[in-house]
């Protein structure tokens, strides 16, 4: 068994201790939350690696178009004045269009994203992992109902904590759209 094959026994296992219909109701909102965060997080990790090859790809193309207009201008016997200019309007075309891939990246924030749902998931399933052992508070609580009181009072404050996360990035951390297009200002 794997590690994803391994949680997702222990999340099974886990959901046949809640019966009762106030249980039932959190074991579905949890999962629900769990499995759409889970989503979330692979998703942000994919289009954060699309994101920064589409990048690293419009840098590589750029140097090779570089080079190649370089060597054709080279082997046409261009002007100097020439091929400054068209290594220019290349230089120009590749500085925009990854500093547009740049500020899509900052705007969508994957990689920030990815790393918020990535911790989220990561402690709900530890919260699961030490209900099922009884570990720390659990131990001390042998009976159904207190684990259960325990485990949901552990996930709010987590849910909590992300939230408040969420909240203070969308704040603090925002990116004014017009900035990409002040920082090229300056380099004219």
């Amino acid at each position: 068994m794997d590690e994803k094959q391994i949680i997702e026994k222990l999340i099974q296992d886990w959901a046949l201790e809640w019966k009762s219909d106030q249980e039932v109701l959190f074991k579905e909102l949890f999962l629900a939350i769990y499995y759409k965060t889970k989503d979330k997080k692979e998703k942000n990790r994919k289009f954060n690696f699309i994101g920064k090859f589409i990048f690293i790809g419009v840098i590589f193309i750029g140097i090779l178009a570089l080079v190649v207009l370089l060597y054709i201008g080279i082997k046409n016997k261009w002007k100097k004045s020439d091929c400054i200019w068209a290594e220019s309007v290349v230089l120009f075309i590749i500085v925009v269009i990854a500093g547009l891939v740049s500020k899509w990246m900052d705007i969508m924030k994957y990689q920030e994203t990815w790393a918020r749902h990535s911790l989220l998931v990561h402690e709900m399933e530890s919260e699961i992992v030490k209900y099922q052992y009884g570990i720390k508070q659990y131990r001390k609580n042998s009976d159904k109902n207190d684990k259960n009181q325990i485990f949901i009072r552990n996930i709010i404050r987590i849910w909590d904590t992300n939230q408040l996360i969420f909240s203070d990035n969308m704040k603090n951390n925002e990116r004014i759209l017009m900035d990409y297009f002040k920082s090229i200002s300056k380099f004219a």
